[in-house]
Formats: C-alpha cells, sequence, structure tokens
C-alpha cells in the first residue's frame, strides 16, 4: 500500500473547528502503479499544465488503474478518526466501504438535492459537511445499495 498526502477543501475547513488541533488526509493506493504513474507525469508537467500537455500522460494512468483493478477488484474505503481531549470515548472511528467514490459521489449528490429541494439548505455554495443533515446522510448511505458498509464506532 502507498499513501499519499491528500488535504481536501472539505478536510482543511475541518481543521478551522474550534477544538480541532490537527487534520491529515490521505489517499491510500493498493499498488505503486497508479503513484509511479502520476510522479512520471508530475515530473514532467508546467505549474499550469492544459489538456494538450496532459494527454500523453492519459494511458499509462489508465492502465495502472485497470492493472490495480484487475490484481484488487474496485473497492473504496473512508476511514476518519477523531480523539477529543478529555473525552470518555476516546477515539471515535467512521468507516465507510463503497464498490467506487463516484458512486458514493452519486449518492451525496441525490442527498443533497433532496435537502435543496425540501428547503432545507439555503442558496449558495456549501460543502456537503456543511449543509448536510449528518444523522439523516448516515442514514440514507447505510440503506445505499452502492454504500457496502458504514460504521460509526
Amino acid at each position: 500500500m502507498h499513501a499519499w498526502p491528500y488535504l481536501t477543501t472539505e478536510a482543511q475547513s475541518l481543521g478551522g473547528l474550534p477544538g480541532v488541533a490537527e487534520v491529515r488526509a490521505y489517499n491510500v493506493f493498493a499498488s505503486d502503479r497508479l503513484t509511479l504513474a502520476m510522479t512520471h507525469a508530475w515530473a514532467q508537467l508546467s505549474a499550469s499544465p492544459d489538456h494538450t500537455e496532459l494527454a500523453p500522460f492519459i494511458p499509462s494512468i489508465v492502465d495502472a488503474t485497470i492493472a490495480d483493478e484487475d490484481e484488487f477488484g474496485s473497492f473504496y474505503v473512508m476511514l476518519f478518526t477523531a480523539a477529543a481531549p478529555g473525552h470518555p470515548r476516546g477515539t471515535t472511528r467512521v468507516v465507510l466501504r463503497a464498490e467506487d467514490s463516484y458512486g458514493l459521489s452519486g449518492a451525496v449528490v441525490a442527498l443533497a438535492t433532496e435537502h435543496i429541494l425540501d428547503g432545507r439548505v439555503p442558496p449558495g455554495v456549501h460543502l456537503a459537511a456543511e449543509a448536510l443533515d449528518p444523522t439523516y446522510t448516515v442514514e440514507r448511505l447505510r440503506d445505499d445499495p452502492l454504500v457496502h458498509e458504514l460504521l460509526v464506532v
């Protein structure tokens, strides 16, 4: 397995919450194929590549993902841990397993659309973590056939 630091906008927003001392986020890959293909591309790209500059690297990245899927199958896992100082439960973990990130993104978009149509989200641009009701979202994702497991322990 290979872990690469990757701090999303939503992860960055968590770092600004009261009581949050540290946020770490990683993409973890089952093999080094994809990381090697991306590193090879990044080493040769300009600071702001356009699609013409990126195009020659697409086949090697696609081949790496296909090889990984052939060897390991298709899966997507999200693991979150949090430890609140002085909290009696200690560390809290959330584990979500799905077939892929695209289906999971689609399920969250559907929930966001439902929230918007029901008037539960004010107009404007929002992060899902700030706009969606967390309890409702967990319940709905647990029932979604694209989500294989969703644990909060």
